[in-house]
């Protein structure tokens, strides 16, 4: 008899990966297909929602061909997906608009009327930071500015809701995507009539929120066997990238911490009901009714990496260029040459701005302390321990709030350095697991299927079916070193971010007087 395997499929920020896992979460076949952004101006990222839906089509047949090499049979695809993107469909479901993904940031000035006419409280309903990341700042955005879109669009998705609707027909959203688009109350599991009376929208126009564990079939047979899945294949919903990092990792229960770091990273930790910091720093997204995670992204990473890849290269460097792998491999070892603490150098990692829990979209990089003494070597490590310090001041605001953990659970790219791990693990003192699975958003969205489906009786059972890879504990001198260094990074920030504003008024007036093009 035929292996059954469940399709975990996640749509990132740059590719769709799609990962085939047996019931007891052993990887059956993998695929990875990328996509491209577009930044026509300074703060815009697009993407083309039809290039992402023929992504996951080339990665579902992919791997699909892949499990039936194996004798394994699909037995149902679940979805993970980046949050916070958004466009405009017409009545017969096609695009209008490019999706303005989470990291557009065109919408800042729309946010912040938001934050003035709706403030705190718009967060405290929703569990959405207020930032120009939110879809409700990009809806803004289109209704000031592209109105003709804005009155003639039969609706607004995300690109996981047209995807679902392509396949089963429906519009439909799940508590997790809508609960990161600042429009939807997590407290009633309804869009929130306050953020759509400012909008000027109707719920109408966007799609019916349902549980991240409803199952759905597929509608179109010719797209089904185009996709070679079999007949009777079934789809569950699924949830958002973030929330099944955690899932996929085993952070299910509240004494456990999840922290990924990718192109982005991300501290997270699970509670049982919806849950919202007094001062709007993290956010609270939902990954079932029952199971909330709670915590803040930042957005520095892979960014950073390639950053100073590119711009603290030399010839002399041993890695083939392209070679991202090669690459961070030789920074993460030209790192490790500097001592722990950067010998007095630190980095304020913000060069995309950044999100928690600070929530400026004008934040820039700095370099403090730098010497005459200090090498690439140090400005390597400075940066990664930058990082660090981002990941751990979202750590700071939950355990203010009362959220301790006593273990880390790691994943992403940067979980490969032994390096950063040990960063990590020193910095937040806390004892650090790296699971086996690599994909942990595709193998989350695998696992809220087995439970969708009834394979898995209780969520927290996934914690069965997670491996660890290796245990870190920390050094106790090296995290001495690091809580010296804390205070002084986290102070930075607050002593100059009214010289970031003054900054970006600057920019703006020399682009208007003197012409120049950003490039």
């Amino acid at each position: 008899m035929a292996e059954k395997v469940i399709l975990g499929i996640d749509l990132g920020t740059t590719s769709v990966k799609a990962v085939a896992f047996l019931h007891t979460g052993e990887e059956v076949a993998q695929c990875q297909v990328f996509y491209t952004h577009r930044h026509p101006q300074p703060g815009w990222t697009e993407q083309d929602p039809r290039e992402l839906a023929d992504g996951v089509w080339e990665a579902t047949r992919c791997v699909a061909r892949k499990a039936a090499a194996r004798g394994a049979v699909i037995e149902a695809i679940s979805f993970s997906a980046m949050m916070h993107g958004i466009f405009a469909v017409s009545s017969e479901g096609s695009p209008l608009t490019p999706m303005l993904t989470w990291a557009d940031t065109r919408s800042a000035s729309q946010m912040e009327q938001i934050r003035s006419r709706l403030g705190l409280p718009l967060y405290t309903r929703t569990g959405t930071p207020l930032h120009p990341m939110s879809p409700i700042s990009k809806l803004a955005w289109m209704r000031d500015e592209r109105p003709d879109v804005y009155r003639d669009a039969a609706r607004f998705v995300s690109i996981k809701e047209w995807i679902i609707w392509l396949l089963a027909g429906e519009w439909l959203v799940d508590y997790s995507t809508a609960s990161a688009t600042g429009l939807f109350n997590i407290h009633s599991l309804t869009w929130d009539e306050e953020a759509l009376k400012y909008l000027g929208l109707d719920a109408s126009r966007l799609s019916r929120p349902v549980s991240t564990t409803t199952v759905l079939s597929i509608v179109d047979q010719k797209l089904r066997q185009s996709l070679n899945l079999p007949d009777g294949v079934l789809i569950v919903i699924g949830a958002t990238d973030g929330v099944l990092a955690n899932l996929g990792t085993g952070v299910i229960h509240p004494y456990e911490l999840s922290l990924t770091m990718g192109t982005s990273g991300a501290v997270r930790m699970a509670v049982g009901s919806p849950w919202t910091d007094v001062s709007g720093r993290t956010f609270c997204y939902a990954l079932t009714e029952d199971h909330w995670v709670i915590g803040g992204a930042v957005s520095s990473g892979g960014l950073t990496l390639q950053w100073l890849a590119d711009h603290l290269a030399s010839p002399d460097d041993p890695f083939p260029a392209g070679n991202r792998t090669a690459v961070d491999k030789h920074l993460f070892e030209m790192a490790a040459q500097a001592p722990v603490g950067s010998e007095g150098l630190l980095f304020l990692p913000y060069l995309a701005g950044e999100r928690a829990p600070i929530w400026d979209e004008r934040a820039r990089g700095v370099l403090f302390g730098l010497g005459l003494h200090h090498t690439r070597a140090h400005m390597i490590r400075a940066a990664l321990e930058g990082m660090a310090y981002a990941l751990y001041s979202v750590y700071a605001v939950l355990s203010e709030q009362g959220s301790q953990a006593g273990i880390v659970k790691a994943s992403g790219g940067f979980a490969r350095s032994p390096l950063w791990r040990e960063i990590i693990c020193d910095l937040f003192d806390i004892e650090l697991h790296v699971p086996t699975i690599e994909e942990a958003s595709c193998f989350g969205a695998a696992a809220l299927a087995l439970h969708a489906l009834g394979y898995l009786e209780r969520l927290t059972d996934v914690s069965s079916l997670i491996r660890i890879a290796s245990v870190h504990s920390p050094q106790t001198k090296n995290t001495e070193i690091y809580r010296s260094y804390y205070p002084l990074f986290s102070r930075l920030y607050d002593q100059i971010k009214d010289s970031y504003r003054e900054l970006g008024i600057l920019m703006a007036r020399l682009n208007l007087t003197t012409g120049r093009q950003d490039r």
